[in-house]
């Protein structure tokens, strides 16, 4: 996983520079055992709707990077997501930065519910 800390904070870093968004949304996919993580940004925000996630105005370049195969399954993959952006947003990175001054920020499987990490 250190070497996915890595390549996410300097992918997240750069795009979240660049990204003019209200909030962001951390998507999870699964391909066949291999699971990956997309940045959007949103030009809303309703942690009530789900609905906001959809309301895309940015998209990460490249939109996903690989987490990796090494869970057992989604649900060890969502709250490993959600502990390790939970960390991101806490640190001292750009991106953290960002994503603080939005008004929310959600992780979830782009077919499932979505945990919201931060809102205003």
């Amino acid at each position: 996983m250190i070497n996915f800390k890595n390549k996410f904070h300097s992918w997240a870093n750069r795009n979240l520079e660049v990204a003019k968004s209200d909030a962001y949304c951390f998507n999870l996919i699964e391909n066949s055992g291999v699971y990956s993580i997309e940045l959007v940004g949103t030009n809303s925000f309703d942690p009530r709707d789900e609905d906001w996630a959809c309301d895309e105005c940015f998209e990460a370049s490249p939109r996903s990077i690989e987490i990796g195969s090494e869970f057992d399954n989604w649900e060890s993959c969502l709250w490993s997501m959600v502990d390790f952006l939970e960390g991101y947003i806490g640190s001292k990175e750009i991106g953290a930065n960002i994503l603080n001054s939005s008004k929310g920020v959600g992780v979830g499987f782009v077919d499932g519910n979505l945990e919201i990490l931060k809102k205003t």
